[in-house]
């Protein structure tokens, strides 16, 4: 009993001072309005741009490229994202929810087709997340085609026939995902029941696939093979070992209730509903502080708050 005393009190001075130390370099890149990884993304879309590591200590990852919110033009347009830093303890992961999103639908050849974008939801217990403005309860990893400035996205020659679109997974607050999403037709929010390991696994297993620039610079957007959907299922098949995997959005709910894993399903109806959501449930969430931000962010929610 001894041992095991000393051990667990080492073990909690060891990681507070992992913590302290990770959390002394939170935003260090980003000090005095300077952006390290900006020359990376010359001639990008602003709002999109692939995570970094900086450090992972036993569970404790410290992240840049952080997405902490989006400032809107006078036109409700994206204009330039708020990047920061984070510090995610796997440790504190309290749920996880898949979050399909309803699009317009759109010709695919022949077929009507109902478009949808897929993310996935950690929401975490005090501490869990920790950012240079403050404290947030939860995180969105969000697959994305990673376009130049001016390119537009097409699902059928650009994503199926020409294979042209570099890829990466943005990770920001679930207020920043969830508002982003005000336009869309609606959502669906998937709880999903699973046990303490498997969530730390899942949250791993995303984290890497984040963390993984060469992929994502090398193998290109597929709208059947590598899309937004279908890397949440492959994630979910290397971390949880399930065999479910889809990419037509309206067979996304069917194939996750295959597994055995979902407990609930919200649907919001409208971008509205989604957006008043993130209002109500997310309001704790630390807002980002820095340059213009709080006056765009006012001007974002004149412009969408009913």
């Amino acid at each position: 009993m001894f041992r095991f005393l000393m051990f667990f009190v080492v073990s909690s001075l060891s990681f507070a001072s992992d913590y302290a130390d990770l959390q002394a370099l939170m935003g260090q890149s980003f000090l005095n309005g300077n952006d390290p990884y900006s020359s990376e993304y010359v001639g990008r879309r602003p709002w999109t741009r692939r995570l970094e590591l900086v450090e992972n200590r036993n569970g404790l990852y410290l992240v840049d490229n952080f997405r902490h919110g989006i400032q809107m033009d006078s036109e409700g347009e994206k204009g330039q994202a708020n990047w920061s830093s984070a510090l995610i303890d796997v440790s504190r992961v309290q749920r996880v929810v898949f979050m399909l999103t309803k699009f317009d639908v759109i010709n695919f050849g022949p077929i009507l087709y109902r478009a949808g974008h897929a993310q996935m939801l950690f929401e975490f217990a005090d501490g869990g997340v920790m950012t240079p403005s403050g404290p947030v309860k939860g995180i969105v990893f969000s697959f994305e085609v990673h376009l130049k400035e001016g390119e537009k996205y097409s699902a059928i020659w650009g994503g199926l026939i020409k294979g042209q679109y570099e890829t990466t997974i943005v990770v920001g607050t679930r207020r920043d995902l969830f508002e982003a999403a005000k336009r869309d037709m609606g959502a669906f929010l998937v709880d999903l029941d699973l046990d303490q390991a498997q969530k730390q696994s899942l949250l791993v297993t995303s984290l890497k696939h984040a963390l993984d620039k060469n992929r994502h610079q090398t193998v290109r957007y597929h709208t059947i093979k590598n899309s937004c959907i279908t890397a949440q299922f492959d994630i979910m098949q290397e971390a949880l070992g399930t065999t479910a995997h889809e990419w037509v959005p309206r067979k996304v709910l069917k194939e996750l209730k295959s597994t055995g894993l979902v407990t609930e399903v919200v649907e919001l109806k409208t971008g509205q509903e989604i957006f008043d959501f993130a209002q109500n449930h997310f309001a704790d969430d630390a807002v980002y502080h820095g340059g213009q931000a709080q006056k765009q962010r006012q001007l974002f929610l004149e412009l969408y708050q009913d």
